[in-house]
């Protein structure tokens, strides 16, 4: 899986040194903080207060929705910003 990542974001890699310090130093720190953020927003306690659990395991229409809606904020303020610093 890693592999394959790899190759799909050959074209974005960095090129200068100075890229590849800003990628060493700020993305394994970015990394876990995104893995604990989601881990806290879709762990089990937040998840139940979202949408209890089925005794059966069952996909939950309102845990992905609420997901859906996060990732799209995630997605859209970057962009938004980047939008903004480009004009």
């Amino acid at each position: 899986m890693g592999g394959l990542l790899v190759l799909q974001l050959l074209p974005a890699m960095p090129e200068t040194p100075r890229q590849w310090v800003v990628l060493l130093v700020f993305g394994p720190p970015a990394w876990v903080l995104l893995e604990v953020g989601a881990d806290r927003f879709f762990g089990p306690r937040r998840g139940a207060s979202i949408s209890p659990a089925p005794s059966a395991p069952q996909v939950s229409l309102r845990r992905i929705l609420v997901g859906l809606g996060v990732a799209l904020v995630v997605v859209a303020l970057p962009v938004l910003w980047a939008l903004r610093l480009a004009q």
